[in-house]
Parts: structure tokens; sequence; C-alpha cells
């Protein structure tokens, strides 16, 4: 390892990528500070895929793959009605295989706050702040926050999402692709005084064009989930989101129906479109992007959270071996960027399935998966929904 050059960094947003970046800068002996625009970090989430290819290598590198697995939500059982309750399909798989092609499951609030855990009391926090203003010059970067104070950074990482104020403030706009679906998801306390599921089964509903899905999470929480055909995201608010479900989609399910009605106001429902982020660089000057700010997959490639840790650690990494921090930036959007591609690419065909949008119509669709044996059905579920990307991860 080099001796650290510009060694003090700041990193917009302290989500999985940029917690995971901070960590491994702190590792190399730099000094990272994160700037976060929430007041403090709440325990909501939703379901995501830690995959076995990449995300939980690099985790075990952290030290935290052990503790995550404890929180892991083994969906193994997969049930598929049609809107009328008719049984479309039941679909079994073993824990291994499970692993090897969906990954590990869980709730983000649960590998947020795991990340969390290993800087919280090594780097700096700027809770309730954001980044207002970048100027570059030949010397670092000074940076305007929102709640008026300046400072001075070598360099600035945007870790801060889908909807990147860092890469809007320095790139500009139009690097969105949407691919027409919109989606709603929660995990809240089961409050239907009912078991929801078994342990291991996630339960789906699918329309000609929608998808709905539900799981219990232990014996205290339930999980989820409404995909849909929609251009842009439409419903504000969490009353409206409720209703909407409720309207919409609960007609097709008495016990998803149940759930839906007992979400309070503060229940956080996530709810927005799956937006691919594509841009021809990640850098520009002392700035640079990882995670979904630089290359959102979608929720449909199942390894946006994978990538995002991936990418921080290869960054971190460049950073630490090469003193010129442009070289150091092209080599992490060299090293990454034909992984980001495969996987905006793979979310494609299932994000149509999803909508409803696949080559056969609804009712033949489901004609045809009901006369499938249950071993094909398990070989065609784990390859169409895959969440399998490799990516070397260099010592």
């Amino acid at each position: 390892m080099l001796p650290v050059k510009n060694k003090r960094i700041l990193i917009s947003g302290g989500g999985i990528g940029g917690i995971t970046l901070a960590y491994f800068l702190h590792q190399q002996g730099f000094i990272p500070v994160i700037v976060e625009s929430a007041p403090e970090f709440k325990r909501v989430g939703y379901l995501l895929a830690l995959n076995k290819q990449i995300g939980q290598k690099v985790a075990r590198k952290m030290g935290v793959l052990e503790i995550l697995k404890k929180f892991e939500i083994p969906l193994t059982h997969n049930s598929l009605y049609d809107t009328e309750g008719k049984t479309v399909m039941r679909v079994d798989v073993t824990p291994e295989l499970h692993n090897e092609n969906s990954g590990l499951m869980l709730n983000r609030a649960d590998l947020h706050f795991t990340l969390y855990d290993t800087i919280k009391n090594d780097v700096e926090f700027r809770f309730g702040n954001e980044i207002i203003t970048i100027t570059q010059d030949e010397f670092g970067t000074e940076v305007i926050f929102s709640d008026g104070s300046k400072d001075r950074f070598d360099l600035i990482v945007g870790a801060d999402g889908v909807n990147s104020k860092t890469r809007k403030l320095v790139f500009g706009e139009g690097f969105e692709r949407n691919l027409n679906v919109g989606y709603f998801a929660f995990i809240v306390p089961n409050r239907t005084n009912e078991p929801i599921s078994g342990k291991h089964d996630l339960i789906a509903i699918r329309g000609e064009s929608f998808l709905l899905a539900y799981h219990a999470i232990g014996e205290s929480e339930v999980g989820g989930y409404v995909f849909h055909q929609e251009a842009v995201s439409s419903a504000e608010g969490n009353e409206k989101r409720r209703s909407t479900m409720i309207r919409e989609y609960g007609k097709y399910n008495l016990k998803f129906l149940r759930i839906l009605e007992t979400l309070t106001d503060n229940d956080p429902v996530f709810h927005g479109s799956f937006t691919q982020i594509v841009m021809p660089e990640w850098h520009k000057g002392r700035i640079c992007l990882i995670g979904d700010a630089a290359h959102c997959p979608t929720p449909a490639s199942g390894t946006g959270a994978s990538l995002a840790m991936a990418g921080a650690y290869i960054l971190a990494k460049k950073l630490a071996t090469e003193s010129d921090y442009k070289k150091a930036f092209e080599e992490y959007d060299a090293y990454v960027r034909p992984y980001v591609e495969k996987a905006q690419k793979s979310a494609l065909g299932p994000a149509k399935l999803i909508a409803g949008k696949g080559l056969i119509p609804y009712r033949f669709a489901n004609l045809f998966l009901r006369l499938l044996p249950r071993s094909f059905l398990t070989f065609i579920l784990t390859r169409v929904h895959s969440h399998k990307l490799e990516m070397p991860l260099p010592e």
C-alpha cells in the first residue's frame, strides 16, 4: 500500500454503499466523513438479496457475514396463485440452491445496521445535512452544506442512491432509463393476530399487469410487495400508498388485504419505479459515484446491494494502491462496469415478467405453468430469477 494521499474523503449518503466504502477507506488509513440527509438512522426496510458470489464475500471481508446469516429470511417455499386464488405452481428449493441462485435474503434494515455497527465509533457522521454546492480546484474541493457550513475535502464520493443529488450537482441529469415498472414495498409488525405464512413461504399472486407477494419474518413481522406496470411513480405519502394498494390489489388475496388494513400512517411504505442509471463515466475531477447513484440495476436484478458493496471495496483498494486519484477512479470504473452492465441487462427480462409482460398471454401462461413438472419449474425459477453475478475481488 502506498502512503495515503487525498486523505480526507467526503461520502454523500450513509446507505449500504456509503458505509461499506467508509469501512474500507478507514481500514486503508483514509479519513472518511459521511454526510447523511436523515436526522438519524431508523429501522425501516424491505427485502433484498446479498448474493453469494459478490455481496457475501464483501461482508466476510468486513467480518459480518456470520452476523447477517442470523437475520436470514429463508424463503425456500414459493407458491404462485392466479387472481382467482387457484394454484399456478409451487416450487421448493434447498437452502443451498437458494443461496447459490438468490443469495442471502435480508431485511435491508438488518444489513444497514449491521454495517453501521462496524464504523459508528470510527467514522464521523454528519446527520441531518446534505451537500448544496461543490467547487473543485487543483488542491481539493470546497463544499457548502445545507446547514450553511463550509468544509474542504480532498475527494468526494456520491453514494446517495438512484435519485443522487451529488450526481445531479456534478454530472447533470438525463441518465435515467425507466423500465415502466412501479413498486410498493414494506416490512412492518404483523398486527393481523394470525400467522401470515410458514417460516419459509413466499406467497405470490400474479395478475395480467401486476405481481403481489407477502411473507412472514419470524413470528412478529411481515413483508409485502406489489410490482405493477407504471411509467412514473405517483402515489405520494404513506396514507395514499396504503389506500392505493387496498383499492387496486387487496381484492386478490384476503391475507394480503388484512396486512394492508393494519398499516398505519407511521409505517414506511417504499414506492418508486424500476429506474436504471446509465452513465458513460462515474467520475469527474475529484468526484466519483458508487452504487445506485452511479449504476442502479433496479430491484429486478437482485444485485443492487451486492454491487454497491463490491464497488465500494474496489474503489477503496484503487485509492489505496494508486497515488493519482484520477487513475484510481478510472481503474475502478473499468473494473466494475462490465459486471454492472451484465446486472442491468439481466434485469430487463424479470422486469417484464413481474409486470405481466411475458411473451405468452396471462391465462395461457398460467395454464402452461400448471402443466410443467415441479422439477422443471424449479429449474426455470432458479435460472430466470437468479441473482448470480461473479466478480473477482482482489485481496
